[in-house]
């Protein structure tokens, strides 16, 4: 970790603020999240919150990164994480069926962010390396959002 980091794009989820990340890699990547904001979204209890946060760091130890914000230390994650625990908190009902439709839109409002005017072949180019690696990288199958 080294400097401060700014969010390329503060969205909301579920009536709470959601920020937005480039990716930190040497490749092209989809946008990663504040995993502490997106887990805060889902309004869980504190004792299941700080589960989900330590069973996050000791699954995916080299999937995540701590950053230094204005705001104070944070934990990022890649955007196929959040769309399997926005999936587990609409399963279990602690989030809303519109939650992964809002986070793909927030998501997509960061992408447009990070890559401002590019033109559209470079866009498309750089989006479509960015789904590879970040499909490459544990996304699994490759989307946007579920399934698109």
């Amino acid at each position: 970790m080294s400097g401060v980091v700014f969010p390329i794009h503060i969205g909301e989820l579920n009536g709470k603020l959601l920020r937005f990340f480039k990716a930190p890699t040497d490749e092209p990547q989809l946008v990663w999240h504040a995993w502490d904001d997106l887990v805060a979204c889902a309004s869980l209890p504190r004792d299941l919150s700080e589960r989900f946060q330590r069973s996050m760091r000791r699954d995916y130890p080299d999937g995540v990164r701590t950053i230094g914000t204005t705001e104070g230390i944070l934990t990022i994650a890649p955007h196929w994480m959040a769309l399997g625990f926005i999936g587990s908190m609409i399963e279990n009902k602690r989030m809303p069926a519109s939650a992964e439709l809002f986070y793909t839109i927030q998501s997509v409002d960061a992408w447009n962010a990070l890559t401002g005017d590019l033109c559209r072949p470079q866009g498309m180019d750089l989006f479509l390396a960015a789904l590879q690696n970040t499909n490459k990288n544990g996304g699994g199958e490759a989307s946007v959002g579920g399934g698109v």
